[in-house]
Order: C-alpha cells, then structure tokens, then sequence
C-alpha cells in the first residue's frame, strides 16, 4: 500500500485569501476581466462539457475565483438579486489608474465614476460590472502621514 503524502492545510502556490464572484456568463467575464482589467489567468478554466464552470483570474499576487449561477447553492450575481447597494466590494491596485479607468470606460455594461485624489494617498475610482460586482481600482500617489490621514477624516466629518 502506497504512502499517502501530507498535504499542506495552507497551499503555497494560492493566495490564502481571496474572492469567489458568481458571473451570469463565465466566457463574458472571463474575456471582459482579461481585456478590461488587465487581469490573467491561473491555468485554464475548468469545463463540464462546453461549458465553464470554474476560472482564476489574477492581478499581481492576488487571485480570484469565479464561478456560473448555482441553483443548489443559492449563488447568483449580484446584478440578478436586484440590489440598491454594494454588499461587498474588490480593491485592486494598478500602476495607472487614469490610463485604467479610461481603458475601462469604452467597455459597454459599466458603470464608472471619475478618477479621485484621496486623503490616504491613493488616486481611485470605481466601476461596477455586468454582474453588478464593484471594483475599485486605484495607485498610490502618496504617502501621508497618520497625522495628516486623522486631520483630512476630522474635515470630512466635520470635527
């Protein structure tokens, strides 16, 4: 009888944390994450039949897992729940995000708002897909102070 191998509880070759996206059509999202985003991917989609029902996409050293509609899981895009706000939200740093958003914005089926200076450092913007999932995109542009981070939070909130 063959030994079994040990099997390390924490993969090396897998961010320890990272996202699962439900996405209505797994080849729009796939070709829209890659084109749009300017994300790749980890090792082929995995296929039942013609269809795909597993994919990695990556940026830098962050992975994401997408996966179709499930029924039996009660899993749906957020675009199909018919939601007023954003549950839940993705923070990807880029190297231009002006270039980004601007590449993102002749995408059809997105929302953007325009690229923002912040007080933590950080130009940004947001866009929300076609499966209604929200995605900031942002580049560091500078590096404040926590003094300066605490004094711009007293502004805004009127302290």
């Amino acid at each position: 009888m063959a030994k079994k191998k040990k099997i390390n509880p924490m993969p090396e070759d897998f961010p320890h944390v990272s996202a699962h996206l439900v996405v209505a059509d797994m080849r729009k999202a796939l070709d829209f994450y890659q084109k749009a985003f300017g994300f790749g991917t980890m090792g082929p989609p995995l296929k039942a039949g013609r269809d795909i029902v597993h994919a990695v996409v990556t940026h830098g050293n962050g992975a994401i897992m997408l996966g179709p509609p499930n029924p039996h899981a009660n899993q749906k895009p957020p675009v199909a729940l018919k939601l007023k706000a954003q549950p839940f939200g993705l923070y990807v740093y880029v190297k231009d995000v002006d270039a980004h958003h601007k590449k993102v914005k002749r995408y059809k089926g997105v929302q953007t708002t325009a690229p923002v200076d912040t007080f933590w450092g950080d130009r940004m913007y947001e866009v929300v897909d076609r499966d209604g999932h929200c995605w900031t995109f942002a580049s560091r542009t500078s590096i404040p102070t926590m003094e300066e981070m605490a004094e711009a939070m007293r502004q805004m909130v009127g302290g």
